[in-house]
Formats: structure tokens, sequence, C-alpha cells
């Protein structure tokens, strides 16, 4: 059985389909922003690997990772409904599909993610989906900043709307950041350092006049 059918089961068909994208999305979300804490906002030494072998690129994976994350986030709790344009997939979906008796629990939460990744909301509309003139002049007040805590406790909500749904029709929760990725940031940092260990062995071989063949062949990739 899908998780779609699984849920569509439990919740009937309206709500089981869209709940089933909505988690889909955010385990994806919490995916990347595990890959962005791995690289950029866990350890110094890691940064300093990073900056010692391809800063540029690094500093645009930064920016980018950390750009769609937010975006992310704003699209999972902006209103699902704009005058004049089709329905979006967000939370705000899930309030008037739930069980009445859950109702105001699962709309309370909604409202307080929203609230919570308010920075992110605008982030969104002033500097990534649209320019703002204002803005980029410096005439208009400037972005809030976006915090390693700003985003987890966007995170966190966004998860607690989903769970509160999820333990009153399967009777558990999912512990959306818990789940496991393999060939990630942390495999790329691994081989990172072994380049950087192997460099300088070779670096240390031919200062010494002890060098090895392949230490003068330099594969073209």
């Amino acid at each position: 059985m899908t998780t779609q059918a699984k849920y569509v089961a439990h919740m009937g068909e309206r709500l089981g389909k869209r709940y089933d994208e909505l988690w889909k999305e955010l385990v994806w979300l919490n995916t990347k922003w595990a890959q962005f804490v791995q690289l950029f906002g866990s350890k110094p030494d890691r940064l300093a690997l990073l900056n010692g072998t391809a800063p540029l690129f690094f500093r645009v994976v930064q920016d980018t990772l950390l750009e769609d994350v937010i975006l992310h986030i704003a699209r999972l709790t902006e209103h699902s409904k704009t005058k004049g344009r089709s329905e979006k997939l967000t939370t705000h979906t899930l309030p008037g599909l739930v069980d009445p008796r859950i109702r105001q629990a699962v709309s309370y939460g909604v409202k307080t993610a929203q609230h919570r990744a308010a920075t992110c909301l605008d982030w969104r509309h002033r500097h990534i989906a649209h320019r703002n003139v204002a803005l980029a002049l410096g005439e208009a007040e400037p972005l809030g900043p976006v915090t390693l805590k700003h985003i987890r406790d966007a995170l966190a909500s966004i998860a607690e709307v989903l769970n509160e749904v999820h333990r009153h029709y399967m009777d558990g929760e999912i512990g959306f950041e818990l789940l496991g990725q393999g060939g990630g940031a942390e495999d790329l940092l691994r081989v990172l350092d072994e380049g950087v260990r192997a460099v300088k062995d070779r670096q240390k071989r031919m200062h010494g006049g002890d060098i090895l063949p392949e230490d003068l062949v330099r594969r073209e990739l």
C-alpha cells in the first residue's frame, strides 16, 4: 500500500491526498536543511575545510541552499488561497478538512507556524521570488536575519501541525528530522578531508625528493 493510499484510507480522499503531499514536502525540506547544517552550521573545522578547498563554490552553495530552504518554508506556511489564483498546497489547507474535534488545535498550529516563518515569508516576497526596488536601493526596512534557530523553530512548527493531524488519525507521530540521509554532505566532507590530506602528503614527498610516479600525474575530471 502506498503512503497516499494509507492516508486516504484513514483520513478520507481530500485530506489524505493533501496530507500525503505535505508530509513528503516536509521530509524533503528537512533533508535539505540537514545538508546545510552539516556543511555550514555545525563545526568551525568544516567551514575551514570548505574555505580551504573551493571557497567561491561553497559560498554559492551556501547562499543558494539557504534561500531554497527559506523559500520552501514560505511555500508551506503561506495562505493557500489568493484572490484570482488557484489553490496552493500549504498547511493552511488542513484546518478546513480535518475532524472538527482537532480543527481548533490544527488552526492554532498553522497560525503559529506562519508566525515563526514570518521572516522567511518576507525574504520570499521582497528578495527571493521578487526583488524589491526600495530594498535593493537601501530605501526600505532591511530584511530580518535568518538564523539557525529561526529555521529550526519554523520546521518544528510545521512538523507539529502535521503531527497534530497524524496523531488523531494514525495514532502516532512522524519524526521528520530523524529520517536518515545517506550519500550526503558528511560523505562529501570526508572525501574533501581525505583529498586535502593526500595533497599535503604529496607536497611533503615532493619537497623531500621522495616522489612517486602518481605524484606527477594530474587527472583531468
